[in-house]
């Protein structure tokens, strides 16, 4: 072997190696990345998200049976939509570095952008008599399939960077999610 052909092998291998390390590191950087989004950054808006569409969808449907469909459209338009697009705008502003994680993220925004868009056409639709309540229900069955799919997602991650959820108790007695590894 002549000198040129052992320092051609000698750098190609150093590359390797290098290739070969900065991907560990990436991965690495990928699952931390994961778990601050999974344990920190999501269950902020979970919160506020179950606030808005749970309990503004219980008020709502409360609305409809005592006050009547009128009043309904106005608290959807008034307080449900702003709520839910302070949400969408709040999940854009998240800034995410790797693109596993800025995929799983957002097919989370897909799926509320879905609800708003829903709710500001079909909601405003029912609530002005131009549709019935099934396509409503439809539509809910749509969005239910776009968080499962963001789940899904969740879930092959979480496979491939060795991670497993974890319920731990908080501070206020009831138990949440964590994302760990394994």
């Amino acid at each position: 072997m002549s000198v040129r052909s052992n320092i051609f092998v000698i750098l190609f291998f150093g590359c390797f190696c290098l290739l070969v390390l900065s991907s560990c590191g990436q991965n690495e950087e990928v699952t931390d990345e994961l778990i601050q989004y999974y344990n920190e950054d999501r269950p902020k808006l979970e919160a506020e998200r179950a606030e808005t569409m749970d309990d503004s969808q219980s008020h709502l449907t409360y609305l409809e049976n005592t006050d009547g469909k009128e009043t309904s459209k106005e608290y959807l338009e008034k307080t449900m939509l702003p709520e839910l697009a302070s949400i969408i705008e709040k999940e854009n502003a998240i800034h995410l570095n790797h693109e596993e994680v800025q995929e799983l993220h957002q097919l989370l925004i897909d799926a509320d952008e879905f609800a708003y868009d829903t709710l500001q056409d079909k909601g405003l639709a029912y609530y002005q008599g131009d549709i019935e309540r099934k396509e409503l229900i439809d539509a809910n069955e749509d969005l239910e399939e776009m968080y499962d799919t963001f789940f899904a997602h969740r879930d092959a991650l979480m496979k491939k960077h060795s991670l497993v959820i974890e319920e731990k108790m908080n501070d206020k007695g009831s138990y949440d999610e964590v994302m760990i590894e394994k």
